[in-house]
């Protein structure tokens, strides 16, 4: 089975790639700018500051995407460019790059796949973010935003979208389900085993977060039709990857924490 991904630009040897640097007063005065009561001095903050740099180590790597809205141009084969708006992109190659170093399974399913976001996730999981790092981002971006010329010599990308649209063009071979359809009659068109893919699921949650695993096993459950074709019986059957993408829009509860998600659901003796 084969299945078209994004095509990633690759870099010959020819092509130069590089990162503008600020000089040191515009830092100081981009620092003077973005100071905040968020980052002021806590007693809570600081008596707790300790504690999570000892336990969590993956804190302390230089893993955080900055914003395209905060950082510098990124200069590829002579041109410049300024991306913007990288907030969807950046929040999905985060949680990627954290599952990555947290759970042993899911790392070996990035391991053997090819996914050139999923490997641009396990770069930033076992270096941190580099220069090549927003050059990477800057290519994949590309592939899916137009490209504003503009009217100086610096191209502008706006990746301003939802996290959707990142999720379906840039992991379209590694989907969230799979969907098998088969007609029963045997002369129908649609007797030979189709195949169609999910990069993100949709449930509707009539039993709230807490039983995501019964909505989960729902979805799953052989679904059987008139087959639109024939009328014989059609059967479609889901199969759940590696990896999860679930759309919440049949939520009707805005608010909710993150205790609300079970810790591990176990469907079709697979957890």
């Amino acid at each position: 089975m084969e299945v078209c991904t994004p095509h990633t630009p690759k870099m010959d040897a020819e092509q130069t790639t590089s990162v503008c640097e600020p000089t040191s007063s515009q830092n100081d005065l981009e620092n003077r700018k973005h100071i905040s009561k968020y980052i002021k001095c806590i007693p809570e903050n600081e008596k707790n500051n300790t504690k999570l740099n000892i336990k969590l180590n993956r804190s302390r790597m230089k893993t955080i995407l900055l914003n395209g809205n905060m950082s510098t141009c990124v200069r590829v084969s002579n041109k410049k460019y300024f991306v913007i708006n990288t907030c969807s992109f950046d929040s999905i190659a985060a949680m990627i790059s954290m599952a990555y170093l947290d759970h042993n399974q899911y790392k070996k399913y990035i391991d053997s796949v090819s996914n050139d976001f999923l490997t641009f996730c396990k770069n930033i999981a076992k270096k941190g973010t580099t220069r090549q790092t927003y050059v990477s981002r800057l290519l994949l971006l590309k592939t899916i935003f137009s490209t504003d010329k503009g009217i100086t010599e610096v191209k502008l990308i706006d990746a301003k979208c939802n996290v959707l649209h990142i999720i379906t063009q840039l992991l379209k071979n590694t989907p969230s389900a799979t969907e098998r359809r088969i007609c029963s009659n045997t002369k129908c068109m649609n007797a030979k085993d189709t195949m169609k893919f999910s990069p993100t699921i949709i449930l509707k949650f009539s039993y709230d977060f807490e039983n995501l695993e019964r909505s989960l096993v729902d979805y799953t459950a052989p679904m059987f039709s008139e087959c639109s074709v024939c009328h014989g019986i059609l059967t479609s059957r889901r199969t759940l990857n590696k990896h999860l993408f679930i759309e919440t829009d049949f939520f009707n509860n805005e608010e909710f924490a993150l205790t609300d998600f079970p810790q591990t659901c176990k469907i079709n003796n697979s957890r």
